[in-house]
């Protein structure tokens, strides 16, 4: 039986088939729209990862659309705020997730959009303290939950 090294572990391990996914080329988009694709035709083309390729898509205006309405949200629920920027200030960059969001029958239900924070940027020490909250999701607070009740926690206001 041969010893074998570690980095020969690795590397059969991180072999295996991959296969490139292909970008949606300007010519795909506008042979889609002259053709006057529904929305229907839509379910075939990848979620866009950038604005830019988003707005290079014939459903342009329907992920401008869940922009528009993620910003009224953020503004309706008081999230979003709008500053004057000082010298001082280390802005961190943010930019636009895009996802279809499908219903049962395979078809598009509706376009979401989110604005999120790129942390890859930020400096140990400068901005850690401010950039982000922490949030739970379900699972957590279902185990959070469990244990509190498991050791009989009281909660007092």
């Amino acid at each position: 039986m041969q010893m074998m090294t570690i980095a020969k572990v690795f590397h059969a391990v991180r072999r295996g088939p991959r296969e490139p996914v292909a970008a949606v080329t300007l010519f795909q988009s506008f042979v889609v729209s002259a053709l006057g694709a529904g929305a229907e035709q839509y379910t075939n083309l990848p979620d866009p990862k950038t604005y830019k390729a988003s707005r290079a898509l014939p459903d342009a205006h329907l992920s401008a659309q869940a922009m528009d309405d993620k910003i009224a949200l953020l503004e309706k629920n008081n999230t979003w705020q709008v500053i004057k920027r000082e010298k001082h200030m280390h802005v961190i960059r943010n930019k636009w997730v895009f996802e279809k969001k499908m219903n049962g029958s395979g078809s598009i239900e509706r376009y979401k959009a989110s604005l999120v924070a790129e942390g890859d940027d930020q400096v140990l020490g400068r901005d850690y303290n401010l950039a982000f909250t922490a949030v739970l999701d379900l699972t957590g607070g279902k185990i959070i939950l469990a244990v509190a009740r498991l050791w009989n926690v009281r909660a007092t206001l």
